[in-house]
């Protein structure tokens, strides 16, 4: 009986419980029992024990093999570090790039980003409803009336974006369903799909042409940085920022204020090609695409406020009232 319940024991446990089971002689050292003796009977136990541990840590968990498809604890982990956002939003269905791939034909793809973003670069055929238009919802909507069975995917920019995470929870609020999140973002498509990825209005996408954080970083500079080269070179200093992100400025003096989009068309004219330009936004993310403008036609000289008017403490700014 003994044997038969030893045997069906967890066998990380068994040595231990085999322990339990001997009789008392062979664990204390008594003059028929030598201290020796039970020495070497507990070595013998450990090293029993070690091999049968590590037979069973090869193996595989007997439950991972009856339900393959589900994710591990780690899995989940780096998945949450890739995706960070994603816990904030648990009721957002997501679809990978491959799935996307897979099923472009079936789907509408939504751009959700500014219509800005949507000229630098874009999925070819998405259609563009920026989230922060106040007439999201309703566009959104007629979308879906057009489309009733089609699956509806929104994207922005990448994995740390919450922008297409924001539109799909207003839209299901607002009642339009069997809608998904792509929150692998515009610029992991364009580098897995430059076929059917819009680059400056040529499709497919030159992968060349897009514009690395390492030339992002390139013409970004501090604020007394700025200052010096505002002061030596004459430059002019223009801020992108709309009234609504204006409740400070930065201390610079002779700050010129352009709307995005009359500021595009002035640097498609090529208009103060040969000055050097400062450009302020409030974040530094907008900046990244003005860059492929510049880029495009060949502005040398220009540089961006790093982190943008955010970032700067409290004795670097002045407060608009």
């Amino acid at each position: 009986m003994e044997q038969r319940f030893i045997k069906k024991v967890n066998p990380f446990t068994e040595s231990v419980l085999c322990c339990h089971l001997l009789p008392p002689p062979l664990i204390m050292p008594t003059k028929k029992y030598p201290l020796t003796m039970t020495y070497a009977f507990l070595v013998a136990l450990i090293l029993a024990h070690t091999f049968t541990s590590l037979a069973y840590a090869h193996e595989e968990p007997p439950l991972r093999r009856s339900y393959p498809h589900a994710q591990t604890v780690t899995s989940l982990a780096y998945a949450d570090d890739e995706f960070p956002l994603r816990r904030s939003y648990p009721h957002v269905q997501t679809i990978s790039t491959e799935e996307l791939k897979a099923k472009y034909q079936d789907t509408i793809q939504v751009d959700a980003r500014s219509t800005v973003e949507y000229r630098v670069i874009h999925m070819e055929g998405a259609i563009s409803i920026p989230y922060s238009s106040s007439r999201f919802i309703s566009k959104l909507t007629k979308l879906r009336q057009e489309n009733p069975s089609k699956p509806l995917v929104l994207y922005c920019n990448g994995h740390s974006c919450s922008v297409s995470y924001k539109a799909v929870s207003k839209a299901l609020e607002h009642g339009i369903k069997n809608i998904f999140s792509y929150d692998s973002g515009i610029l992991t498509w364009v580098e897995a799909n430059p076929a059917q990825t819009v680059l400056l209005d040529e499709s497919p996408a030159d992968l060349s042409k897009l514009i690395s954080k390492a030339q992002l970083k390139n013409v970004q500079r501090s604020l007394p940085e700025l200052r010096k080269i505002a002061q030596d070179n004459n430059a002019l200093i223009i801020d992108i920022r709309e009234k609504h992100q204006m409740k400070a400025s930065p201390k610079l003096d002779h700050i010129k204020h352009i709307k995005l989009n009359k500021l595009l068309f002035q640097i498609a004219s090529k208009l103060h090609h040969d000055r050097t330009l400062i450009f302020i936004d409030a974040t530094g993310k907008q900046l990244r695409w003005v860059q492929y403008y510049l880029e495009q036609q060949g502005y040398k000289s220009y540089y961006f406020l790093k982190g943008g008017v955010n970032a700067l403490d409290k004795g670097s700014i002045t407060v608009n009232y």
